[in-house]
């Protein structure tokens, strides 16, 4: 009588077919590794630049505040890899959590979001004006928000309040707001500034990603961040340790590397004469996973250690 492995969904009838068992393990955990690999290569490339830009003169205010958005980026990074199992390393209790990793993971799409919307390189000067003035907006307007909700009664309060009043004024002055939808612009007016004057769609079309790659890459990593039902199922077949679930570590880094190698990306285009090139090795990484997310299409070809570079 066949047997079904519910974990690894492979047949067997008797001892001799085993070895498919150890042959699947060993498949999974040689795609992980690959993933873990490509991830850290990357990581080490983005820090490597930050070292080197960190203290010069950024050309305006918008890379001023994308470095130090990608500097988040490369943190939460660095915090990926610190929850993911090392392929390098065997330690007898080791804690596999692939809801935190999701969740940082999360907010490596989120903050590629904001950087790619604020130092918008390819856009005019006074689009960049309208975007930075629109990012101080939001900022006191989220401060003031906090500060109402616990009946706050310092006397500064007034004076962000008259600030953000200017700034409200001061984006009625460009005619990028005259572009934006009604709505939008009322909630303007009336002081509850959005946190992009434009919507997820056309701001990921203008990044050059696939809308449907982000969606798919946020709906799977918000499961696990609102602990929706989704992801209980999923940790209910979670097993630490098994190679099905390193598969499911993985998934984190999977969707958070695309990100990470555009963040790259648009700061080697933002600060390009202070850059060191990328070993051969990496730069084919980033390009692998650039173009995995500008078409939204061919999810194996990065995790496959054979084809890798050909």
């Amino acid at each position: 009588m066949i047997k079904y492995l519910p974990h690894y969904h492979l047949a067997f009838i008797n001892s001799s077919n085993r070895w498919l068992i150890v042959h699947n393990r060993e498949r999974e955990w040689s795609r992980y590794c690959e993933i873990y690999r490509q991830f850290e290569q990357c990581l080490e490339y983005g820090k490597a630049l930050s070292e080197k830009i960190t203290g010069r003169q950024a050309p305006d205010n918008n890379a001023a505040y994308g470095f130090q958005i990608f500097i988040k980026i490369l943190s939460h990074c660095i915090c990926i890899l610190k929850i993911s199992p090392d392929p390098t390393k065997k330690t007898p209790f080791e804690l596999w959590d692939v809801s935190s990793s999701s969740a940082i993971s999360r907010c490596v799409i989120d903050a590629y979001d904001s950087l790619m919307y604020i130092t918008a390189h390819e856009q005019s000067p006074e689009e960049k004006n309208f975007r930075m003035t629109w990012f101080d907006a939001h900022e006191l307007n989220r401060r003031i928000q906090m500060l109402n909700l616990i009946n706050a009664q310092h006397p500064e309060l007034e004076a962000i309040k008259e600030k953000m009043t200017g700034k409200i004024n001061e984006l009625k002055s460009f005619s990028q707001y005259f572009q934006i939808d009604k709505t939008t612009q009322g909630n303007v007016i009336s002081g509850k500034i959005p946190s992009y004057h434009l919507g997820p769609k056309n701001r990921f079309t203008e990044y050059g990603v696939e809308y449907s790659f982000q969606q798919v890459s946020t709906i799977r990593l918000s499961q696990y961040v609102h602990t929706h039902p989704f992801s209980i199922v999923d940790l209910f077949d979670f097993q630490g340790g098994s190679a099905k679930s390193a598969l499911s570590m993985s998934m984190p880094q999977q969707h958070a590397l695309p990100f990470l190698c555009r963040s790259i990306i648009e700061i080697q285009k933002i600060f390009p004469n202070w850059i060191p090139k990328p070993p051969s090795r990496t730069a084919a990484t980033m390009l692998n996973w650039f173009e995995l997310s500008a078409t939204g299409s061919g999810w194996d070809k990065p995790f496959s250690p054979q084809d890798e570079f050909h």
